[in-house]
């Protein structure tokens, strides 16, 4: 009985506190609170943190696919382009026939000439046959310029001895087009053509501040096959090459006192 009288008296005395509350309240209660904590600064809804990470997951995967799109072909390009190269870096000494033709802007049909190129590591030798025969050699320090005496340049070989400095090497520049390593250092890789024709783009410090540009490569059946180029007075010199065979040759040249006239720079 005691029991029964003091509950009512705490009951009245403490007020609503000791009373339980409904549950249709405490559910009101538990709805306000969790909209509260949605609204509270600093805590985003569960849904929200959701649809962020989605969103952002989305973004990254198509900037990937763009990326794909449009950097694949370039990187298939470059990836043929690489490997019609590595022949003439692999070999120790190769050869290639050469047809070259300069064209120059006063005249309505180009200088043509035919010959040899051997290339090995930063030298090179090319021989031309016709219309005259001449030799550059170049065995990484000294260029020898030998002209050999013919009906119209009679009497002894004109041979020029001189030693380059590194910014005259780079006169040879399309040497370095058949440089993996250097290409890529030396020029911009531009458009292409069914992976058959490559423009270039001369950067500064090297063939660009020679006055080189409309530089092309072409490559057929996986080899180099025309490299193309205009030079600071308007002349474009285009040099269609066949396959490369690996051949010996010399990188020097031993001037005979009698039939050789020596000219040292």
């Amino acid at each position: 009985m005691c029991a029964s009288v003091v509950a009512p008296a705490c009951a009245s005395h403490l007020g609503p506190l000791a009373r339980p509350a409904p549950l249709r309240a405490r559910a009101r209660d538990r709805d306000q609170g969790a909209a509260l904590l949605v609204r509270s600064p600093g805590v985003a809804p569960l849904g929200l943190v959701c649809y962020t990470v989605a969103m952002r997951v989305c973004t990254q995967f198509c900037f990937v696919v763009l990326v794909l799109i449009f950097c694949a072909p370039l990187l298939a390009s470059e990836d043929i382009l690489d490997a019609a190269l590595k022949p003439y870096q692999s070999a120790d000494v190769i050869q290639i026939k050469t047809n070259k033709t300069i064209q120059t802007p006063w005249k309505t049909k180009g200088e043509k000439s035919t010959g040899r190129l051997y290339l090995s590591k930063g030298r090179f030798r090319w021989e031309t046959d016709a219309p005259d025969k001449e030799w550059t050699i170049f065995d990484g320090r000294t260029l020898w310029s030998i002209r050999f005496a013919s009906r119209d340049f009679p009497g002894k070989n004109h041979v020029l001895k001189m030693k380059l400095a590194m910014k005259e090497r780079k006169k040879f520049f399309y040497l370095r087009m058949l440089d993996s390593e250097t290409l890529h250092s030396d020029f911009a890789i531009g458009e292409t053509i069914e992976n058959k024709s490559y423009s270039l783009s001369p950067k500064k410090g090297g063939a660009a501040d020679l006055g080189f540009r409309d530089v092309e490569i072409g490559i057929q059946n996986g080899y180099v096959s025309r490299l193309t180029y205009r030079d600071d007075v308007d002349n474009q010199t285009t040099i269609e090459m066949q396959k490369p065979e690996k051949k010996k040759t010399r990188f020097s040249y031993k001037p005979n006192p009698k039939t050789d006239e020596v000219e040292e720079k």
